[in-house]
């Protein structure tokens, strides 16, 4: 009798550790988000835009693709890339070997323009309106790095702003895609030459 009961605890203990491996599992899958000076801050929508071959600083083998991610505040035409409202968003430029996706690896800092696998600029802002001048704090460091399967991409950040914090983020998911390599003034990118 005892070994019976002895047998039936031993399978009970395993059927809820297994229960408990399977919750931490779950509760261990990553969000779309980004955090930034101990706020966590949802990203509900990711858009990649292809600028083409160079932009008039010499770049002629590499080509420059931008990723922003927004936060559900932020309003996005899916066809003209347009953004509007006031919400918080990462916004990266990166130098690419490919002009109609981020190829996978890890792209590294690097504000000397030119080189495939790196990004050359990069900012948050927190509620504020898209690309404007006020309240945006620039990236200085870091790395993001990127893996595509299918369209699907798995995107993780870590840099470091110009006010000496610490921006984290993780992305998986489809991106809005644009295409702007035939019309490359197509956006205001003052701020960033």
């Amino acid at each position: 009798m005892k070994k019976i009961n002895v047998t039936f605890i031993n399978i009970v203990l395993a059927i809820f550790s297994i229960a408990f491996i399977s919750c931490d599992d779950e509760e261990t899958v990553k969000e779309n988000n980004f955090k930034y000076d101990g706020k966590t801050y949802k990203i509900a929508k990711g858009l990649l835009e292809n600028y083409g071959i160079g932009d008039g600083k010499d770049i002629t083998s590499v080509y420059e693709v931008d990723l922003t991610f927004l936060t559900k505040e932020f309003t996005l035409n899916e066809l003209t890339g347009d953004i509007s409202g006031t919400g918080s968003y990462i916004y990266l430029w990166f130098l690419s070997t490919s002009g109609t996706q981020l190829t996978t690896g890890t792209y590294t800092f690097n504000n000397t323009l030119g080189t495939a696998g790196t990004f050359y600029y990069g900012e948050i802002a927190i509620n504020a309106a898209f690309f404007t001048d006020l309240g945006y704090i620039e990236i200085v460091a870091g790395t993001v790095k990127v893996k595509l399967n299918d369209t699907k991409y798995e995107i993780t950040i870590d840099c470091t702003l110009s006010d000496n914090k610490k921006l984290t983020g993780y992305y998986k998911g489809n991106l809005v895609y644009i295409d702007y390599s035939e019309v490359k003034s197509a956006k205001d990118k003052i701020r960033k030459m």
